[in-house]
């Protein structure tokens, strides 16, 4: 890779202007994550602020503005919001780059955006689910990876919005596998994979 081609692609959040881009790009890159095809993306867009907003990143070539964006990664608060579980854990649903974009390490640098941005809000932990094809390169990141079958739990009973703390246990679907990162060194709350050492968060 040439010196300096990194330096052209800026990382920013999203905004209402790249959505009909960013539409297209998830069909054309996540074919299987339908819910990212249509028009209902404005509850997608956030900052991060904090662990209960969701955070919408775009990269963008800066050499060439007009082409929009030619990356997105897409972060929210899943189990609060699906699960009603009010635990700092942050789902890494999306990230995607254009073909002809790759081999840059935007992927990378979107990854340690979302890390820098989860340590401010105050998110503990953060997760998410790939395809087995694509663990290496989790495992990469500095994530902890599953194997096919194993499943992701909390270090105490994970506490829901008017109801008694609980266990917490999270799968994978048939063909893919969790992946998990420590934000903060011990956090509370974390989630854990028993039986796995837990490698530091990459740094670099």
């Amino acid at each position: 890779m040439a010196e300096g081609i990194r330096l052209t692609i800026n990382i920013g959040y999203a905004t209402g202007t790249h959505l009909p881009v960013l539409r297209s790009l998830a069909q054309e890159l996540l074919p299987e994550l339908t819910e990212l095809h249509g028009p209902a993306w404005d509850h997608r867009l956030g900052q991060g602020r904090v662990w209960t907003e969701s955070l919408l990143l775009v990269a963008q070539d800066s050499e060439v503005p007009d082409l929009g964006p030619v990356g997105f990664c897409w972060v929210d608060p899943a189990m609060l919001s699906d699960e009603q579980i009010i635990e700092p854990w942050w789902c890494l649903n999306a990230i995607a780059v254009r073909h002809a974009y790759r081999g840059r390490k935007i992927g990378r640098s979107m990854v340690e955006a979302v890390c820098g941005a989860a340590a401010y809000a105050g998110a503990v932990s953060l997760y998410g689910v790939c395809d087995q094809s694509l663990s290496a390169w989790y495992s990469d990141q500095g994530f902890i990876v599953l194997g096919q079958g194993e499943a992701i739990t909390a270090d105490r009973p994970a506490r829901r919005l008017g109801q008694r703390p609980g266990q917490f246990v999270l799968r994978d679907a048939e063909g893919e596998c969790m992946f998990l990162m420590d934000i903060e060194p011990q956090p509370p709350a974390r989630l854990c994979v028993p039986d796995h050492e837990r490698p530091n968060r990459r740094r670099d």
